[in-house]
């Protein structure tokens, strides 16, 4: 008796169906994109204008990323990233906001954080006024 030609293909086609199965269960699923910007960002967050109440210097800030979740413990702040890399973040009482975007391994934001008049003393006695910061990270490799 002889085999039939068809036969001899099932097995190598069934194993390898078995693999891609078993690979497909064994990694997450990512079909949104989303994992493309996980990493750790670090860099820096500048203030746009010279406020004593603001800060006058640049200082360090790393951004974690996964899955679209972005946290920091800079403010304290958490948020998301969309399939796209927009950039959305802010604090427990929405008083700070961070938003910006993701290109390549480059993370660009700006955030803005009302501060309290006893910070900033007499010249900026006001609730109005806004520290802004200019945010500049990339991802380490």
């Amino acid at each position: 008796m002889t085999k039939h030609p068809k036969h001899r293909f099932l097995l190598p086609i069934a194993i390898a169906a078995a693999a891609m199965t078993l690979a497909a269960q064994s990694l997450p699923a990512h079909a949104d994109g989303l994992s493309t910007y996980d990493g750790v960002y670090s860099g820096f967050s500048t203030p746009a204008m010279a406020i004593s109440g603001c800060g006058q210097t640049a200082k360090s800030i790393t951004i974690h990323v996964r899955n679209g979740e972005a946290w920091t413990h800079h403010h304290r702040l958490a948020g998301q990233v969309d399939a796209s890399g927009n950039l959305s973040m802010q604090d427990g009482g929405g008083i700070a906001h961070v938003t910006g975007s993701i290109v390549a391994n480059n993370l660009t934001a700006s955030e803005t954080v009302p501060e309290t008049p006893a910070k900033l003393g007499a010249a900026y006695d006001n609730n109005a006024t806004i520290c802004s910061y200019t945010i500049n990270a990339s991802r380490g490799g």
